[in-house]
C-alpha cells in the first residue's frame, strides 16, 4: 500500500565518490562532455565518509492547488497521531443562478472521490489500516474570513469556522469508507461512481441558498462573500486511516436536491482543482510515538544518527551532514569527480505494512538555513531518488 503520507526509516548513509585519476578512457555516463575525447580515465572509488543526520521538523509547507487531498487520522506506531482535513470553497456557475420561488430544498450532499494515480498508474485509495471506521464532520468557514484562490495557503493556515455542524440532523458520521460502493450523483441515473465519500448536509444550509437572491447569486463574487467555503475534518479515533480524494474527478463536488410542487430538481456546485481554492491542513501528535528512540530524536534535535525517520505532511526530514567530505582536499580535489551518489538504505523491518514513497526529494539549506533546489537537480533530471525495490534503497547522484 502506497500514499502521500508515508514514515520510510532510513539506514545506512553512504557517500560514493568517483574519481578519474588515469590509464582508461571514460564510459558514456554522468559527466559526459567535462573531459577532452583524448583523455585517459582510470575510476577510483571511495566510500568511507562519514555521513550524519540531525532531525530537521517541518514547521509548514504550501498546501493549495493541488490535483489531490488528504483526509483521516492514522495512528503511527513511530509518528504517534497524525491528522489531515480539508478546506474547501464551492462555486456556482460563472453567469451566476435564478432558482425561483417556492423552493424546497430536499438535500446536499458534499462528495469527494477518493484514489489518486501513483506513477506507476496504480490507483491508490488510501494509507494505513484497512476498514477502519472513521468520525467525519464538515463546519462552515465564517463570512468573515478571507478565503481566495488568489492566495497562497501553508499545511498549517487555519481559517476560522462555525461551531456547529453543517451535517444533517440525523446523520451518522461515524462509518467505514467502501471504496467498492457505487453512488449516483445528481437525478440522473447514468451518472454512478464508485468509491465516493459522501456527506449528507443540513437541509437548511441548502434552504439558505435557494432563498439567497440575487445579491448572493448574481456571480461567483458576490457568492463566496456570503458562503466562504466548508472545512471538513476527521476526528475521535485514533487506529483510522488516511484516505487520498481525486479534486480532478467530476465525482468530487456538491449537489442540492429541491423540489416545487411534484417536480425535482438538482443543482451542482463546481469544486474543482483549478476553479475552487482548497487546502489540506496537518497535525501531528508525537508524544503520542510508541517508539522510545524517536521520542528521543523528537525530544532533543541536536542528536545526530546514522538511521533516521522521514516523515511527508510537515512531518520531519533529515538533515545530512557530509563534513567528512573536507577530508578529501589534498588527495581528490585536483582530480576531476565523475560522479557522486549519496545512497540511503531502507530498513524495511521498521516499514512493514508502511510502504516506502516512491520518490524522495533532496535540496541543500543555505546559510540561513533556507532549503533551496540543488544545482545538480537543474542541470541533471536524471538525479534519481526513485525507490529501488530489490535493493531496499533510494539514490541521488
Amino acid at each position: 500500500m502506497k500514499s502521500n503520507i508515508l514514515r520510510p526509516v532510513l539506514a545506512a548513509f553512504v557517500l560514493i565518490i568517483v574519481a578519474s585519476i588515469s590509464c582508461t578512457k571514460q564510459d558514456n555516463g554522468t559527466g559526459v562532455g567535462l573531459y577532452a575525447d583524448n583523455a585517459d580515465l582510470k575510476d577510483k572509488f571511495i566510500d568511507t565518509l562519514k555521513v550524519t543526520s540531525f532531525p530537521l521538523k517541518e514547521e509548514k509547507l504550501r498546501a493549495n492547488g493541488f490535483s489531490n487531498a488528504l483526509i483521516g487520522v492514522l495512528k503511527d506506531p513511530y509518528f504517534g497521531n497524525s491528522k489531515n482535513s480539508i478546506y474547501t470553497q464551492f462555486l456556482i456557475g460563472p453567469n451566476g443562478v435564478e432558482f425561483g420561488d417556492s423552493l424546497i430544498c430536499d438535500s446536499i450532499v458534499l462528495y469527494f472521490k477518493t484514489g489518486v494515480r501513483a506513477l506507476d498508474d496504480e490507483l491508490i485509495n488510501f494509507y494505513g489500516p484497512e476498514n477502519k471506521p472513521m468520525t467525519f464532520d464538515v463546519f462552515q468557514i465564517q463570512n468573515d474570513q478571507v478565503f481566495s484562490n488568489d492566495s497562497l495557503y501553508y499545511t498549517n493556515s487555519t481559517p476560522e469556522t462555525e461551531s456547529e455542524t453543517l451535517l444533517a440532523p440525523g446523520f451518522n458520521n461515524f462509518f467505514q469508507v467502501d471504496f467498492e460502493d457505487s453512488v449516483q450523483i445528481g437525478l440522473d441515473t447514468a451518472n454512478i461512481f464508485v468509491g465516493v465519500l459522501k456527506f449528507n448536509l443540513d437541509p437548511q444550509f441548502g434552504q439558505g441558498i435557494l432563498e439567497a437572491g440575487p445579491d448572493v447569486l448574481t456571480d461567483n463574487e458576490t457568492f463566496l462573500a456570503a458562503y466562504k467555503g466548508l472545512f471538513v475534518t476527521t476526528d475521535g479515533v485514533e487506529d483510522g486511516a488516511i484516505i487520498n480524494i481525486d479534486y480532478s474527478s467530476d465525482a468530487t463536488t456538491m449537489v442540492m436536491y429541491y423540489h416545487k410542487e411534484e417536480e425535482k430538481f438538482s443543482y451542482e456546485f463546481f469544486i474543482t482543482q483549478t476553479g475552487s481554492a482548497h487546502f489540506n491542513s496537518y497535525t501531528h501528535d508525537y508524544l503520542n510515538s510508541g517508539s522510545s528512540e524517536f521520542l528521543a530524536i523528537f525530544m532533543d534535535s541536536t542528536l545526530g544518527n546514522f538511521q533516521y525517520y522521514l516523515q511527508t505532511g510537515v512531518g520531519f526530514s533529515a538533515d545530512i551532514d557530509i563534513a567528512s567530505v573536507l577530508e578529501l582536499h589534498d588527495s581528490i580535489l585536483i582530480l576531476p569527480i565523475n560522479k557522486a551518489e549519496l545512497i540511503m538504505a531502507v530498513d524495511t523491518e521498521k516499514t512493514q505494512g508502511y510502504a516506502p514513497p516512491e520518490r524522495l526529494i533532496i535540496s541543500w539549506l543555505n546559510e540561513n538555513g533556507v532549503k533551496l533546489s540543488i544545482r545538480d537537480q537543474a542541470l541533471n533530471d536524471d538525479i534519481d531518488g526513485f525507490y529501488n525495490e530489490e535493493r531496499k534503497e533510494y539514490r541521488f547522484i
